[in-house]
């Protein structure tokens, strides 16, 4: 399995990069692949690149971001494709609404292959 982490270095906090590394860190075993967007309208050409690869029966993506760069990734994200969302904005409202308040908790949902939440 790799975890392709889509992320937004300049969302409120600014600690997606951060936060990668604690990942890294955290979770030795794991294959993760980086997808950084580098401007305010990226997340499509990161979704777009990210799909190239991406093996739906095996793979898992995180992004990482405010409720803007969540909602622009979900508008080019399959609805058939799990995600996983860690709050780096500075609102962070859809995280606030679904309680997503453990990186630790988000990361481990997705090895377990466990939902945590649903979109509809």
């Amino acid at each position: 399995m790799t975890l392709y982490i889509l992320a937004n270095p300049n969302a409120g906090s600014h600690t997606a990069e951060h936060i990668i590394f604690k990942i890294k860190e955290s979770y030795p075993q794991l294959a993760v692949n980086i997808f950084m967007t580098v401007g305010p309208e990226d997340e499509k050409s990161q979704i777009e690149a990210i799909l190239k690869e991406f093996v739906s029966s095996e793979d898992q993506l995180m992004i990482l971001g405010g409720d803007g760069t969540l909602s622009k990734a979900l508008r080019f994200w399959p609805a058939s494709l799990p995600f996983a969302y860690y709050p780096t904005g500075s609102g962070n409202d859809f995280a606030k609404a679904m309680n997503i308040t453990s990186l630790y908790r988000s990361v481990d949902a997705i090895l377990e292959g466990k939902k945590v939440g649903y979109m509809f």
